[in-house]
């Protein structure tokens, strides 16, 4: 997280120490311009963002919202993150299938291959804009095409794209992302997109959930924009601190920051070759992430560490997963490369 984004947070911790819930307007004022903000990252409209917990939060809400029926499917791949997974197989409550496309040998999910698996069953198709495990990146408009000719929507987890690499709405039907990541924003705080918020049913409700909030009628009225899924009241603090990630990211500029993210990821991979040292990762499909493949990730994770280089461990299939960002330079790139060397 920025400076600015924690001391977002601290002034609001510290004026509600003083003044309690006397600023309570203001908090709805900072929600809703967070909203807005939300909304032109994605290239959307305001009404159709809502703040929940998480990714899992938000997925969990479009995979318990949809009307199902016994026999329907679900199309998912064997890349996926749990949080991207678990909320489908849950479904087997309601009698849905989830059908898993492999990867194939180079790391790539082909959109012939989740085309192959539509039927007549087939009611959505789940997939993250980046794979968390290998950094591979789909190709979210021509996937679209293949969705809508036939009439099958998308749900997007975006948590290892969104901040830093551009994500159009018109690609898809549902998102949902984490604020903790690629947004440099608190934990507890996430956006859902919902393209028609009227399409899903909340598979819960609260004050805030309704048209008018203020009205605290006993005839429940759901509101028909996004918020239909914020029953209750938000982490303020965490809002406060997004509003200022957001804010951020969109002064820079998301095209920018993809630029400079590719950019040094071509350094990461150009670098990593000549030490002799395997990339995982599709390197003409990927996102910020590039995975290297070690004989030891964890431990390798951990000596890294040591010189002061932070990477994560990603399966021994997958090695460990190097992720830089916007605030990250040629000298943070050659200080991995140097540490790598020494293996």
């Amino acid at each position: 997280m920025s400076n600015l984004v924690r001391d977002a947070m601290r002034k609001f911790i510290d004026t509600r120490i003083l003044r309690g819930d006397s600023d309570w307007g203001a908090w709805g004022d900072a929600v809703e311009e967070t909203r807005k903000l939300a909304a032109e990252l994605i290239r959307s409209e305001k009404k159709c963002i809502a703040f929940l917990k998480n990714t899992s939060d938000g997925i969990n809400t479009v995979a318990n919202g949809r009307n199902w029926k016994r026999g329907d499917s679900v199309i998912a791949n064997d890349l996926e993150f749990p949080s991207n997974i678990y909320p489908w197989l849950n479904l087997y409550k309601e009698g849905v299938r989830v059908k898993i496309v492999k990867h194939r040998t180079d790391g790539t999910i082909r959109i012939s291959d989740i085309e192959k698996q539509i039927d007549e069953s087939t009611k959505l198709i789940a997939i993250s804009h980046v794979q968390y495990s290998n950094g591979f990146r789909i190709d979210l408009k021509e996937l679209s095409e293949i969705s809508r000719r036939n009439h099958i929507p998308i749900s997007v987890d975006s948590i290892q794209s969104l901040g830093a690499l551009r994500v159009d709405s018109k690609y898809f039907e549902f998102m949902a992302a984490g604020g903790h990541k690629w947004l440099l924003a608190p934990f507890g705080v996430g956006i859902l997109y919902v393209a028609q918020p009227t399409s899903l049913d909340p598979p819960s409700v609260g004050w805030n959930s309704v048209r008018d909030p203020s009205s605290f009628l006993t005839k429940m009225n759901l509101s028909d924009s996004a918020t239909r899924f914020e029953n209750g009241n938000h982490d303020y603090a965490a809002i406060y601190g997004l509003r200022e990630a957001l804010k951020m990211i969109l002064a820079i500029g998301i095209q920018n920051i993809e630029e400079h993210i590719l950019r040094l990821t071509n350094l990461v991979t150009e670098g990593v070759r000549k030490i002799g040292m395997k990339v995982v990762t599709p390197l003409e499909h990927r996102g910020g992430i590039v995975n290297i493949k070690t004989k030891n990730p964890l431990e390798d994770v951990d000596r890294l560490a040591k010189m002061n280089v932070i990477v994560s461990a990603r399966h021994s299939q997958f090695g460990i997963r190097v992720s830089p960002t916007f605030y990250n330079n040629e000298e943070d790139i050659e200080r991995l490369l140097n540490a790598l060397r020494s293996l």
